[in-house]
């Protein structure tokens, strides 16, 4: 009975351990979903693909821009090994090497599809931040109500 006892225990403890390991959300962990943890390859790949769908790049141009790409992800990668938490200078570093790496890119792709790029940019980037923005309302309503329904 004894041991009947302990090998029950035993399996609910596994069961647990098991279940807390697969609510982490994959190899991101936590709410990004791993989406946040590509490799540098990953990244390059994705933005390559991203600018090919959206500006209609041949293959030879998408060839030119992945290389570009790959070059500066293996630079903010080193860059940010060396910052060892660093985050003002590494912060400073990453916008030379980003505003490097958008002069080469607008170089491979010319002025006319460059500002097509730049435009599409932005419009991603204001979605996030509404996307963000709503995110945050949300959690704000949410303590809001908590303090709204509390009486003093």
């Amino acid at each position: 009975m004894k041991k009947t006892l302990q090998l029950f225990f035993s399996l609910a403890i596994l069961s647990l351990a098991s279940l807390t390991t697969y609510a982490q959300g994959g190899p991101g962990g936590g709410r990004m979903g791993g989406r946040g943890m590509m490799d540098p390859e990953q990244r390059v790949e994705r933005q390559a693909t991203m600018m090919q769908d959206s500006l209609e790049l041949t293959d030879e141009l998408t060839a030119e821009v992945k290389e570009v790409l790959s070059v500066y992800a293996k630079k903010m990668q080193e860059a940010r090994a060396e910052a060892n938490g660093d985050w003002g200078s590494m912060r400073t570093t990453m916008q030379t090497l980003r505003e490097e790496q958008n002069q080469e890119l607008e170089a491979v792709l010319g002025e006319e599809k460059w500002t097509q790029w730049e435009a599409i940019s932005a419009e991603m980037m204001q979605r996030r931040q509404e996307m963000r923005g709503e995110r945050r309302g949300e959690q704000g309503k949410k303590k809001g109500k908590k303090k709204d329904t509390r009486t003093e």
